[in-house]
């Protein structure tokens, strides 16, 4: 670290190594003092003189998260200015951002990614119901632990474009209603975010890939995903809610749970599950089409043409 980033922050805090570098940020892995503990410090950087809009995008920040306290939510600490400059204490994360999580990983198996989807949408959800509008949700704004699994943890950051709906009065509960527009941004870009995490850092066309799958659970799971990506983004019926993103995938979760993993290909997520009388019925229902299929063709194909020539042969032993 450089002579200026090995000094103390408002002597609290002792700034250890830099976690990230931004534009007109920095982020560091920080020694509390006061609390004795690791925390992450972002300050702006000393470059050049901070200007009117970064600034406002830090002071923003503060006050955003200042009203949150969720576990998918990084937690404000402290907030002040050193040399002049605004600086934000939040509790340190070990682990990666999505975005360098898939660069190392590629895209990530379907019952992991419905679990972090599931994740991202009770953190927006509740920024919601706060009267928070993230609006800058990205692979960059999500960290994740090294190893996604069941119990893995989150956190949703880079608040400095948020929007707040309302500013209660102290000591107020009232939140205000966010904009219908704000709201749509964050599910814009929570779809956004799903297919890139499907898709991984190589953009394969997962969707199309896993439509192709023998695996009857894969071919499901994948295709409604990419009808919640669809919904997200425009390009079909839109949601009103996160709430209902997140209905949605839980019910797709349990779906999948209960396939039962067989030699014709009936892939199971989380372990070998009794089929489901629903899902007997849509094995039924594939294999009563096929049956159809089979007896469309020997109808043209076979019948009517001996049909045919069996007149034809009766008209002319007449004659």
């Amino acid at each position: 670290m450089t002579e200026n980033e090995s000094q103390n922050i408002s002597n609290r805090y002792k700034l250890l190594e830099r976690l990230d570098r931004g534009a007109s940020r920095m982020v560091y892995k920080a020694h509390d003092f006061v609390l004795d503990k690791i925390v992450a410090v972002k300050i702006l950087n000393d470059r050049d003189e901070p200007d009117e809009s970064s600034l406002s995008r830090f002071d923003n920040e503060a006050r955003v998260l200042g009203r949150l306290d969720h576990p998918h939510i990084a937690t404000l600490i402290d907030a002040g200015r050193h040399n002049g400059r605004p600086y934000l204490v939040l509790e340190y994360f070990e682990g990666l951002s999505l975005y360098d999580y898939l660069e190392k990983n590629g895209e990530l198996p379907l019952e992991k990614a419905i679990k972090l989807f599931v994740d991202l949408c009770l953190a927006v959800e509740y920024l919601h119901r706060c009267g928070v509008a993230h609006r800058n949700l990205n692979l960059r704004s999500v960290l994740v632990a090294s190893e996604i699994g069941e119990t893995t943890g989150i956190r949703l950051v880079s608040f400095d474009y948020g929007r707040l709906a309302s500013v209660p009065s102290p000591g107020g509960a009232n939140v205000g209603a966010l904009e219908r527009s704000d709201t749509a941004t964050d599910i814009r870009y929570l779809g956004q975010l799903f297919a890139s995490i499907v898709s991984g850092p190589k953009g394969v066309d997962k969707f199309g890939e896993q439509a192709r799958s023998p695996r009857l659970s894969r071919r499901y799971g994948y295709g409604v995903l990419e009808k919640i990506v669809t919904r997200c983004t425009g390009e079909a019926e839109p949601y009103h809610s996160v709430g209902q993103i997140r209905r949605e995938l839980l019910d797709m979760r349990v779906r999948l749970e209960s396939w039962e993993d067989t030699t014709q290909g009936f892939g199971s997520v989380s372990g070998i599950h009794k089929i489901s009388s629903r899902q007997t019925g849509i094995i039924e229902a594939v294999k009563t089409k096929e049956m159809d299929s089979v007896l469309s063709f020997v109808i043209v194909w076979v019948l009517i043409p001996f049909a045919v020539i069996a007149l034809i042969v009766f008209f002319l032993c007449l004659h």
